[in-house]
């Protein structure tokens, strides 16, 4: 069968139509994807805020839960960031002799402090808090997509337990989910630094935990790093 220079024509045109017609498909299939993730965000937050709103009430916050802030204050008495590791030391020192439930000192330490007594004096520091956990950041590298593990360093990581602190940054920039657990290069999966704190009874199965962000402000009971430091810790 002979094909006329028409046809081959034809037939190169009707191609092209296909795939253009299929790639016009895939993208409203990814646009109706985020469609569909903007409104299943924007339905989350609404009935988030009716609801905050309803009970007049500012959060369901844990007031067993204290944050310890790094403020203005305290960086006026201490000095310009960072601050030396033993500073740090100090600072769970007073923690510890309140007795808590357990301690997330959310820092990262991947690197060695300038004075190597530094680190040790927090690595002894750690000791005194039986229940503590450290953060590990994982990073995805763009070569090969393998997911890299940071520890802190190892005099500190071999006190405490790790818990990754990588959230889920939504298609608009906003942070409304975080992974419960990660899986790095090595096969080993990272829980959530927070959830190290809770017995494994009370940890949450993997997959994404959604965010309750409070409406109002201040719902955690806080108080700054220098006043804490200065031994007044709440008991």
């Amino acid at each position: 069968m002979k094909w006329s220079l028409q046809d081959t024509r034809s037939r190169y045109y009707v191609e092209w139509l296909v795939f253009v017609v299929v790639l016009c498909l895939l993208a409203l299939m990814l646009q109706s994807t985020r469609v569909i993730r903007w409104l299943d965000n924007q339905t989350y937050y609404r009935l988030w805020s009716a609801q905050s709103a309803f009970t007049q009430s500012q959060s369901d916050a844990d007031p067993r839960i204290v944050i310890v802030t790094i403020d203005n204050e305290s960086l006026k008495a201490n000095g310009q960031w960072p601050w030396p590791r033993s500073t740090h030391a100090k600072l769970l020192e007073q923690i510890a002799a309140a007795q808590p439930a357990g301690v997330a000192l959310d820092l990262i330490l991947t690197e060695p402090a300038i004075n190597p007594n530094d680190d040790r004096l927090l690595a002894q520091a750690l000791t005194h808090i039986p229940n503590s956990v450290l953060p590990v950041l994982l990073q995805q590298d763009a070569a090969n997509d393998a997911i890299e593990t940071q520890k802190p360093v190892t005099i500190l990581s071999d006190q405490t337990r790790l818990g990754h602190i990588n959230p889920l940054i939504d298609l608009d920039g906003v942070l409304r989910e975080i992974p419960m657990t990660l899986i790095d290069q090595n096969g080993v999966t990272w829980s959530t630094l927070t959830s190290q704190l809770l017995p494994a009874e009370h940890q949450r199965p993997q997959g994404n935990l959604r965010i309750p962000f409070a409406i109002q402000a201040d719902p955690f009971i806080s108080i700054p790093y220098d006043q804490v430091l200065r031994g007044q810790v709440p008991h």
